[in-house]
């Protein structure tokens, strides 16, 4: 019995998210890809069908814990499978679509349980616009609970529709750089104790934390840093973290530290650890390292364990490898801490 259209693009679709999580560089002992055709979306727009399809993947580690978690998703037009957008930290994809805007298709993303492997993210909204053909990006939200923050309005930050994104721009570092984008705007008034000037290997370097205040959870678990050149106005480096309310900083020669930290629960406290060494204009991380800290009823604080994800001299004592403040992002994080743990130093 030949095979329907729809089992065809399904097992491609596999064979596409599968070699997606191989491109990665993630470390795993194994992993499983899975895609429902009963979860699939027909539409019809202009007289023509588009069915919407997506697989997930998710990778294992030794000891049977689980590690990072993926979706690609898939558009079936005219019997042959287009290529969607694959994005890591999500396990599921929910169509929605809007029947009173016509040229329109929204999803929602349903993000990864959070777990020693995997950061805790937020939810996606999505919404593509057909124009000739092919499906580009007009609407992206990012949610949490009730909270609701747009990292994309074609109408408000590209009116003339000059910069189309078409559907397989979505990807961590698309997302990681609107919500830099979003995070240094304008629009999200900063704080004037989160500026400072440091002066570094004679230039001055303006550097921001935004804090804006909110009454948003997602905000508020959302901070993001950057580091602009005072004379040239340039951003030498950014980067964001997610899910912690409070960070500080220190500065010593050309060292800079970064503690990020939660509210306490049950007494537990999380801190997430970043140091970067600034060397001939860039600023390159040195260490990162997590911490688990309990505090009593006096606020004495005792440190119940602490795991050095990355340490440049020993992980790359040659400096093969340097990385970047700009290449800090959740998904290279997510790897380090495999890479950690495969080597025996995150237990």
């Amino acid at each position: 019995m030949q095979a329907t259209p729809s089992l065809k693009a399904r097992d491609k679709l596999i064979q596409w998210t599968g070699d997606f999580v191989q491109k990665s560089a993630n470390t795993y002992d194994y992993y499983e890809v899975s895609s429902d055709i009963n979860e699939q979306q027909t539409i019809h727009m202009h007289g023509k069908s588009y069915t919407f399809l997506y697989a997930h993947a998710q990778t294992h580690l030794s000891g049977g814990q689980k590690g990072v978690s993926s979706v690609c998703v898939g558009v079936l037009f005219g019997g042959k499978l287009y290529k969607g957008f694959c994005l890591e930290g999500f396990e599921r994809v929910v169509w929605k679509k809007n029947d009173s805007l016509i040229d329109q298709f929204s999803l929602r993303l349903l993000p990864t349980m959070p777990t020693p492997t995997t950061p805790q993210t937020s939810s996606l909204d999505v919404a593509f616009h057909l124009i000739s053909g092919t499906f580009y990006l007009s609407r992206l939200e990012e949610k949490m609970g009730d909270q609701t923050r747009i990292l994309y309005l074609q109408s408000r930050d590209d009116p003339s529709n000059a910069q189309k994104f078409p559907m397989a721009v979505l990807s961590v570092s698309f997302l990681e750089r609107l919500r830099v984008h979003n995070s240094f705007s304008i629009k999200s008034p900063i704080q004037e104790n989160s500026l400072t000037y440091l002066s570094l290997e004679g230039q001055k370097y303006a550097l921001v934390i935004n804090t804006s205040p909110s009454s948003s959870e997602l905000t508020q678990s959302l901070k993001c840093v950057g580091a602009v050149q005072v004379s040239a106005n340039l951003l030498k480096g950014s980067f964001c973290i997610f899910g912690y309310t409070h960070v500080h900083f220190s500065h010593q020669e050309d060292f800079l530290r970064f503690e990020f930290s939660d509210i306490p629960q049950n007494s537990l406290q999380h801190k997430f650890f970043i140091t970067f060494r600034f060397d001939q204009g860039a600023f390159l991380l040195y260490q990162l390292s997590r911490q688990n800290v309990q505090i009593n009823h006096e606020g004495v604080q005792k440190i119940l364990k602490t795991r050095v994800i990355y340490r440049q001299d020993r992980d790359d004592p040659n400096h093969k490898a340097p990385i970047g403040m700009d290449s800090l992002r959740a998904d290279l994080i997510t790897k380090l801490l495999s890479k950690c743990q495969k080597n025996g130093y995150c237990i």
